[in-house]
This record gives C-alpha cells, structure tokens and sequence, in this order.
C-alpha cells in the first residue's frame, strides 16, 4: 500500500510509470536474489551438530631476500698504455643512468614474482672495502651487475655463506666488461677449471634476460624454504631405495637439514579414534565433503564389478555403495583435520605418510591420497 504520490516502490499496477531499469541492472539483482537463495539454503541444510573448524594459517613462506649491487669502475686516462676496461660505463651520468635502469628493470621483476621477494634498495660498490661490507650485510645473497671493476670487488661480494648470482648486459643496454671476462677470468680464475668463487657456477651467470634471473630467484626462495624444515613423518621416515634399509632418512637429514618429527602408526590411530569421537568435528566434516562433492566437475563412483564402464561414468549404483563411497569422502576431510592438527602441533607446514597404502588405511577407513 502507498499513497501514490510515491512511486519509488511501485509495481505499475496502478497505472504510474515504473522508474526506469537497465536489462545490466535487471540481471544484476536477479543474480544477487539466486546467490542470497542459495547462500541462505546452504545455511539451512547445514548439519546441526556441525561446528565451524578452526582456522588454520599453515603456511611456511619465508620471503628470498636479496641484494642488488651494481659493481662498476671509472678509469682515469693514461699515457701509451691501455687504460679502460671494456663497459659501457665510461663517465658519472653513464652509471646514473644506469642505477636507474636498474631500479626500473628491478621494480618490473619484483612484480613478476609470485613468490615472496624482497629486493633490497640497489646500491653500487667500487672497492673491496664497500664489497665486503655489502656481503656481510642482512640478506640471503647479492645479485651482482657486472658492468666493470676488478676481480678483488666481485670476489668479495661473493659471499660463499650466501646465495649469489651475477648479471651482465650484451645486447640490452651498456656492455659490460664482465659479459666478456667472467667465465675465463672469475670462474676459472685464468685456468682450465672452475675455481667455484663464492660457491657460483656458470648457472649463477645471467646474460641479459631477466626471465632467467627470475626462475633462479624462485628455486632460491624454495630452497630456503626447504632447507631446515621441520618435516612431519607419519608411520617414521622411510625411503624407497634398498629395501626397508634406506638411507634416504638420513641423507635428507644431512643435504637438507630436515628436523624429521616422527609419528609412529600406534600414536596415529589414537588421534584418528579422538577425531572421529567429536561429533561436531564429524558434523562439520560431512558438511565439506558434502560441498566438496557438489562441486561442478565433481563425480563420486561407485565401485561395483558388475557396472559396466559407461554406467560407472554415468554414475550408477545402488544408494548403499554410494553412501559408503561418501563416508570414505567424509573419512578423509576427518583425517585431513588430524594431519592438520599435527602440523600445528609441531609449527610446520610439511607431511609425509609412510605406507600410505598399507598402514593408514584400517584406522582412517580412507586412504590418504584425498587429504593430502
């Protein structure tokens, strides 16, 4: 009911003009009233003894903190002898324009990197003094820019502490005088073998391309990530070479650094029993396979020798053994909440199942490939 002298609210079936609505506008509430439906059925067909799980922030991600440093070297002109070294970098306004390429090319970089990466403020060394300051400084490795200067600058840069990479231009910008020396001068050291300064091969060189600095950057960041990692070993650590005598545990321990916290199967079925007691964890679980499961894309089959191929990708069966496929889709969003409340337990982000076919699978009655 209205007075009519209002029409904001009106049908038209009085006769007054409806205001004016878009087709855009029209579709755009038709969608929120059909998302606020099923947000709103979603509420009501959730279980009732289900309680919200707790949540979890897991994730170990340690941001790949390095420094760039541009390493150069102004020569002064001499008599009757060769007095520059080869670099595009001749005079002061050169290197500024170089720092500033640089901070150009690194800013494009950092945006690249879907990885956690911090690159320190550029800066430039000149002698081994500033050299050696730099390397010692608070980060994980130098990205060196190697346009000149001398072997006793690089080399103190070259932290072997630390993880280092070297860049030189030849067709994108300056020349610089280490594009031409590197290999024979500062990983061979004017030999026929690699001398390895600072632990740096002729993978730690990049040529010009900042797609391949980039992919280096990442394995750096995942290797930081992983060196020292405490690991959560369920059923112990094993390996897969020489049998039940493996050396794989403790090589790992040695390369890697790994702090391997062990589980043994005897601990792990008390857990699971504890889960699967807590009728709201249980609750809430059935509700996310249930979600899980709904998902477009998303077909459970059930396991029956006399379905024929095309009837078990039509998904047939008696409702008997789809309910049990279910309870072992639930089963595993159970055990998915014990691996998790190990991880927290122990502050980690990383798990691994021994016998993940064998041992697990009586005490869970799930395997464990859905919850990892």
């Amino acid at each position: 009911m209205h007075t009519h002298n209002d029409h904001s609210k009106c049908s038209g079936c009085c006769g007054a003009r409806a205001l004016p609505v878009t087709r855009r506008q029209f579709l755009a509430g038709a969608g929120a009233i059909t998302l606020g439906g099923a947000m709103l059925h979603r509420m009501q067909t959730r279980s009732v003894a289900a309680a919200p799980l707790p949540t979890r922030d897991l994730a170990q991600n340690t941001p790949l903190r390095m420094q760039p440093v541009l390493v150069y070297q102004l020569y002064q002109r001499r008599e009757a002898t060769s007095w520059r070294g080869w670099s595009g970098l001749i005079t002061e306004e050169h290197v500024r324009e170089e720092l500033q390429r640089i901070e150009v090319e690194l800013e494009s970089l950092s945006k690249d990197a879907e990885f956690p990466l911090e690159l320190l403020p550029l800066r430039s060394a000149r002698s081994v003094e500033e050299a050696h300051q730099i390397a010692a400084d608070d980060h994980d490795g130098v990205i060196m820019y190697g346009a000149s200067g001398g072997m006793g600058i690089l080399a103190a840069l070259a932290n072997p502490d630390k993880w280092n990479l070297m860049f030189v231009r030849h067709r994108t910008g300056p020349a610089y005088l280490w594009y031409e020396i590197v290999h024979p001068h500062f990983l061979r050291h004017a030999t026929d073998t690699f001398q390895h300064p600072g632990g740096m091969h002729i993978d730690d060189v990049v040529v010009d391309d900042y797609g391949e600095l980039l992919w280096r950057l990442r394995a750096l960041h995942g290797l930081k990530n992983t060196k020292g990692k405490r690991i959560v070993a369920i059923g112990g650590a094993l390996g897969w070479d020489r049998g039940h005598h493996s050396e794989a545990p403790e090589r790992a321990r040695e390369l890697w650094d790994l702090d391997i916290v062990e589980v043994m199967y005897d601990e792990m079925g008390e857990r699971i029993q504890a889960a699967r007691a807590k009728e709201a964890l249980v609750a809430e679980c059935a509700d996310r396979a249930h979600e899980y499961l709904e998902q477009p894309g998303v077909t459970l089959l059930p396991l029956q020798e006399q379905l024929t191929t095309e009837e078990l990708i039509a998904g047939h069966g008696s409702p008997e053994t789809l309910e049990q496929m279910r309870e072992f889709v639930v089963n595993a969003f159970v055990l998915t909440e014990v691996f998790r409340d190990l991880m927290e337990e122990h502050q980690t982000d990383a798990i691994t199942v021994g016998e993940c076919m064998t041992s697990i699978i009586p005490m869970s009655e799930t395997t464990a490939c859905l919850s990892l």
